[in-house]
C-alpha cells in the first residue's frame, strides 16, 4: 500500500507527524502530497508542536497564529 492510495484524511495524519524537512521534501513527489504539504492544517500543527519546544524567546510570530495562512506558517517554520 502507497501513501498516495490512503484516504485523504489519514494522508493528512501522517503529514501532521512529520518534521517539516520531510514534508518539504514529500512535496516534491508528486501532485498529490505536494497539495497535502499546503494544507494550513499541517503546518498550524507542526509550528503549535514547535512552538512548545522552542524557547518563547525564539518563537516570536508577528500576529496570532490564527491570522496566518499556510504559506505564512511555513515561513515561520523554515525562520527556525
Amino acid at each position: 500500500m502507497s501513501l498516495t492510495t490512503l484516504p485523504l484524511e489519514l494522508v493528512l495524519c501522517v503529514f501532521k507527524c512529520l518534521d517539516w524537512q520531510d514534508i518539504l521534501n514529500l512535496r516534491q513527489t508528486c501532485s498529490l502530497l505536494n497539495q497535502v504539504s499546503k494544507e494550513r492544517a499541517v503546518f498550524h500543527d507542526l509550528v503549535t508542536r514547535y512552538a512548545s519546544i522552542i524557547p518563547k524567546s525564539a518563537f516570536r510570530p508577528e500576529r496570532p497564529l490564527y491570522l496566518y495562512n499556510c504559506e505564512g506558517l511555513e515561513a515561520l517554520i523554515c525562520r527556525w
